[in-house]
This record gives structure tokens, C-alpha cells and sequence, in this order.
């Protein structure tokens, strides 16, 4: 039976899949960023080896054995000069002489509605929306944390950092859950050390992406600053919908769903998302969404659909199970480190 690896690879994580022509998930492996704008060349191929080789160990599997590899990495066909840095570096991994690569965020739409009209938001590290409509695909959002990227983990953490500040201020009302917890994540004893933490080294994009997490925690135990910073990126991410929709003109009903760790948050991220959309748009309908590592499901699919395998939305579910499955089988370490488990 033919074998194959589907790499995933993003700001936060790179995920990677050894699987087989039955789109059976036989082993997957975690590692850390694979975005070289973010943590250069050297370090990508560093972490995208790691990842590939805990793949091939659980899954039994040696690189000789694979028929053939796909590589989704942040980048890909964002313009002509990425695209051949980003094979450059696939290159240099010696994963596979025979890989393809694709654009992640074509990967994870693919991973909710195949090759069908649908609407898709990813909120990871970063935010990037895609629409597919009548023929025609456009994104929306991904124009990087400094620029935009509203809505993402990223967006959140900076958010957070600022509250900090206007609390250490008194500009907003006291949170003293917010403000006590990003003392102890930031390692202070003065509120104006943080300064020093963010500011004396290069901006860690993973590390403030990660305070996400501990703003939907503290949401969830009753800081109305955390509710906020959730809610205010919720409808961030919800105008990439509404931006998209209109500009493609959307006349028939449409599904919208979505992928990224931002999802993780629980309901006050998707209901506010959802809830944001409806009041621009009516005809729509909202499938739930996935987490980041799933959308490694939708270059399975794209690759195994391109080589004739019947592959349908079922399909989808049951790769997405599997991956769980194996997710929960994750050293404990690996869990913590690269998905925020």
C-alpha cells in the first residue's frame, strides 16, 4: 500500500502525517515554527526535520518507503520570491526528492469543503480568510502581525500586553486577574519590566501568540478585559466573512466554517464570530470549525483526490478523528510546548 507525508507547517507549529492511499493517519509528528520570515531559514529546516522524523518513527515508517510528500508551509504562492525560498528550503531538508508544496491556507479550506463553495476563517498565530465562489478564490487578512493579522492569537496576545499596561496605568478599570497573571508570564516584579521583556530582544511572535490561551482561560473565570480582547477579536475576524462576501457578491447561500488554534478559546470566540456575521449577512450557515493541527487533513485530501481516490466530506471527519486519536497519544511535552495543550 502507497505511503505518503503531509506537512503542515505554520508560525507556531509544524505538524506532519505519514498516511496511506485510504487516507489512514499511520503516525504524526510535532515541532516548532516552520515560517522562516519569523524564525529564518536555518531554524525552519531544523524544526521541520524534527517534525518529519517523529512522523516516520511513530508511524513505523522510513523515508525510502514514501511514495511522495506535501509540504502546506506559510508562504507558499504569497508571491514568486517566497514560493522559491520555501522550495529552497524543502529542498535542503532532504525529506523527499519527489514533494510538492502547497499554500496553507488553499490546505485548510480544502480541509472543510474540498473543491465546494464554501467561506473559510483562520485564526491561528496570525488571521487569513478564503472565500470560493462561482470559480473565483480570494483571501482575505494575512498581511502579518505588524501590518494587520486582527483576529489571530498574535492580535490577542498584543491586546493583552496592552490592557497590562492600561491597568499598570489606571487609564481601564482594575483586572486583577489580568493583571497578576501577565506579571507571573512575563517573570516581574515591577509592571514596568515588561518593557525590558518585550522590547530588549526580537520580537517573539510564537511567545506573545501564546498568551491567547490564558486570555480565553481568564475570559472563562470572569475578567472583563479578557471577555473584551475575545469579543473585539471575534469581530475582527468576522469582517474578513463579511469583507469577502461582499467583494465576490454571494448571492446563494453560503456555509462558512473555519480552522486555527484561536477555536480552542471554546464558544465566545465562534458565537461572536457567528453572531458579527449575521448582523451583516443572512444567507449563510456555519459548519464548526477545527483546530489548527487538522488542517494537515486537507492537503491529505487534495493529494490523494488529485491521484483518483474517492474522497468525500465524510472523509473529512473520519481523518479528523484519527488525527485526534493520535494527537492524544503526543509525548506530554510535545503537547505543551507546540499545540498548547
Amino acid at each position: 500500500m502507497k505511503k505518503y507525508l503531509a506537512l503542515d507547517g505554520g508560525a507556531t507549529k509544524t505538524f506532519t502525517a505519514v498516511y496511506n492511499e485510504n487516507a489512514e493517519i499511520l503516525g504524526i509528528g510535532v515541532a516548532g515554527p516552520s515560517n522562516y520570515r519569523n524564525i529564518g531559514e536555518d531554524q525552519a529546516i531544523s524544526n521541520i526535520n524534527d517534525s518529519v522524523k517523529k512522523a516516520l518513527d511513530s508511524s513505523g515508517t522510513s523515508g525510502s518507503e514514501l511514495n511522495s510528500s506535501t509540504f502546506a508551509i506559510a508562504g507558499v504562492k504569497d508571491s514568486n520570491r517566497s514560493t522559491e525560498i520555501i522550495k529552497s528550503i524543502v529542498e535542503r531538508t532532504k525529506v523527499s526528492q519527489k514533494f510538492q508544496l502547497f499554500n496553507d491556507g488553499e490546505a485548510g479550506y480544502y480541509s472543510r469543503f474540498l473543491d465546494q463553495d464554501g467561506l473559510i476563517i483562520a485564526p491561528g498565530t496570525g488571521m487569513i480568510s478564503y472565500c470560493k465562489y462561482k470559480g473565483k478564490f480570494e483571501r482575505a487578512s494575512g498581511w502579518g502581525w505588524l501590518i494587520g493579522d486582527e483576529g489571530g492569537a498574535f492580535y490577542i496576545g498584543k491586546n493583552a500586553i496592552s490592557a497590562f499596561a492600561k491597568i499598570s496605568d489606571h487609564r481601564i478599570p482594575y483586572d486583577e486577574l489580568l493583571h497578576d497573571e501577565m506579571m507571573k508570564i512575563f517573570d516581574i516584579t515591577q509592571e514596568r519590566d515588561i518593557v525590558n521583556k518585550v522590547y530588549l530582544e526580537k520580537i517573539d511572535i510564537r511567545f506573545i501568540a501564546s498568551i491567547a490561551a490564558t486570555v480565553s482561560r481568564l475570559s472563562d473565570k470572569g475578567s472583563e478585559t479578557c471577555r473584551e480582547i475575545m469579543v473585539n477579536a471575534a469581530r475582527e475576524a468576522a469582517q474578513c466573512a463579511i469583507g469577502l462576501h461582499k467583494h465576490l457578491n454571494v448571492i446563494e447561500r453560503l456555509e462558512i466554517s473555519g480552522y486555527g488554534g484561536v477555536f480552542r478559546a471554546g464558544a465566545i470566540y465562534w458565537n461572536n464570530l457567528k453572531d458579527a456575521v449575521r448582523q451583516r449577512i443572512d444567507n449563510v450557515d456555519f459548519i464548526d470549525p477545527i483546530y489548527g493541527y487538522h488542517a494537515v487533513a486537507g492537503s491529505i485530501l487534495m493529494k490523494l483526490r488529485s491521484e483518483g481516490v474517492d474522497l468525500g466530506r465524510k472523509d473529512i471527519d473520519r481523518i479528523i478523528r484519527n488525527i485526534d486519536s493520535l494527537v492524544n497519544k503526543l509525548d506530554r511535552f510535545d503537547r505543551e510546548t507546540f499545540l498548547f495543550m
